[in-house]
């Protein structure tokens, strides 16, 4: 194994490692609880949402509308509902609260991840790496937003890093690969439902 991937595969588990201290109680403890404070938009309006898109695709069912507010609302045309999303797709199987913290947690790890392998190609040593990912994944725009359970800011958010080293990968020694990648990153980034950080990373990039 060469000494990058080593580094890689070491960061990764710390990463996870700090997480699992952090979010074990809740990951693993009594079920019913979730990683948002009572009364935020987790609470009120997220989980409803991911309930009742989720259940109807487990019937095999699309759920167009949403007959449950107003006189009826659009669902699966709104921008949040996160039913293309892949990794939303263990709510299909896993209980709703367990699905929630879980896709919380991971994302967190990806994102401190995707940070750490942009740096290291920008030339970064692994231990600033390693550092600015800790710092990325704790850090007010990804952390703070547990608080009120945005989950689809979390989900969206992570993918800004790959997409900025696939801009960088392919500026530095053009090929297919990786806009192949930045394109699967965009393509993420768009289905995990918060629009707001596509045009925010489309910017930076």
């Amino acid at each position: 194994m060469d000494t990058g991937r080593r580094e890689a595969i070491i960061v990764l588990l710390l990463l996870t490692a700090i997480l699992l201290t952090l979010f074990g109680g809740t990951l693993f403890g009594p079920s019913g609880r979730v990683l948002a404070a009572p009364g935020t938009d987790l609470e009120q309006q997220h989980l409803y949402w991911y309930d009742f898109g989720f259940s109807h695709l487990r019937r095999g069912h699309l759920p167009l509308w949403n007959p449950h507010i107003f006189s009826g609302n659009i669902f699966f045309g709104g921008s949040q509902t996160g039913l293309l999303y892949p990794l939303n797709w263990h709510f299909l199987v896993m209980p709703l609260d367990r699905a929630v913290n879980a896709a919380i947690v991971g994302h967190l790890l990806l994102l401190g991840f995707f940070t750490f392998l942009w740096l290291r190609f920008r030339g970064a040593s692994a231990a600033a790496g390693g550092m600015a990912a800790l710092v990325v994944m704790l850090a007010g725009p990804a952390f703070l937003r547990l608080n009120a359970g945005h989950l689809g800011p979390i989900q969206s958010m992570v993918w800004t890093p790959l997409i900025l080293l696939a801009v960088d990968g392919t500026l530095d020694r053009p090929g297919w690969r990786r806009p192949a990648l930045g394109m699967c990153a965009v393509a993420l980034q768009v289905f995990a439902g918060a629009p707001q950080y596509v045009f925010i990373t489309a910017l930076g990039a």
